[in-house]
C-alpha cells in the first residue's frame, strides 16, 4: 500500500471512530423527539461507532421511523468521508503543522514502544511518524484494526446508516464540519498529545 493510500483510508477510519454521538441512557438507543406545536417528530440514534459484525443490529423500528423523515444529520457530513477530494485536502491537515515528528516528542525508550506497537500493526512508521498523535491514539484500542474494518470483520453505525438514508433518498448533512473537528487536535501541544499516546499503548501492551 503506497502512503497516499494508507493515509486516505486511515483518514475514513478515523473520522468514522471520532463521530461523537454516545448512548447516556443505559437501554434504548433509538429516541423520538416531539414539540407540542410540530406534528413531525425527530429521532435521535445513540450508537457506538464500530462493532464486530456478527453482533451488528438494528433496534426495533430504526429503518422504519428513518422512512418518516426527510433528513438524518450526523455528527460530520459522512457522504464526505468518501469524497476522494475532500479526503485529499485533509492529507495535509492530519499530520504536525510545524513538521515535527513522534520521534521529536518521545524520549527514545517511550518511542521505540510506540514504533514496535505500530509495526505489530503492519503499520511502518514512515507512514505515522507526522500523523498529530491523538488520531494515532484511536489505534491504541487493539480492537481497533482497520484492517478489521476493509475486511468487513467490523461494521460503523454511521456507514450503514449512510447507506440506508441514501436507499430512501434522504438528505444527508452533519452538524460539525471535518475541519472543526480536526482543529481540536491542534489546540493541545503535540508533546502532550505524544505521551498521551505513549501512555495509551502502554494500557494496551499491559492487557495483551
Amino acid at each position: 500500500m503506497t502512503q497516499s493510500k494508507f493515509i486516505l483510508f486511515f483518514l475514513a477510519f478515523i473520522f468514522i471512530l471520532k463521530i461523537n454521538a454516545q448512548d447516556t441512557l443505559s437501554h434504548n438507543l433509538l429516541w423520538e423527539i416531539k414539540h407540542p406545536n410540530q406534528k413531525q417528530s425527530s429521532y435521535l440514534f445513540g450508537t457506538i461507532h464500530l462493532i464486530p459484525t456478527e453482533d451488528f443490529f438494528y433496534p426495533k423500528n430504526t429503518l422504519e421511523k428513518m422512512s418518516q423523515c426527510e433528513k438524518v444529520y450526523f455528527e460530520v457530513d459522512v457522504e464526505k468521508m468518501n469524497d476522494m477530494s475532500t479526503m485529499l485536502s485533509l492529507m495535509d491537515k492530519i499530520m504536525m503543522s510545524d513538521g515535527s515528528s513522534l520521534q521529536d516528542h518521545l524520549e527514545d525508550n517511550k518511542y521505540q514502544t510506540v514504533k514496535n506497537y505500530f509495526e505489530k500493526l503492519g503499520l511502518p512508521m514512515m507512514f505515522v511518524d507526522r500523523i498529530k498523535p491523538m488520531f494515532l491514539e484511536i489505534l491504541a484500542n487493539p480492537e481497533m484494526n482497520p484492517e478489521d474494518l476493509k475486511n468487513n470483520k467490523l461494521k460503523s453505525y454511521e456507514m450503514e446508516l449512510a447507506t440506508e438514508a441514501k436507499t430512501r433518498k434522504l438528505k444527508i448533512d452533519g452538524l460539525e464540519t471535518i475541519d472543526f473537528q480536526i482543529s481540536i487536535f491542534d489546540s493541545i501541544p503535540y508533546k502532550k498529545q505524544a505521551e498521551q499516546l505513549y501512555q495509551s499503548i502502554q494500557s494496551s501492551n499491559s492487557g495483551d
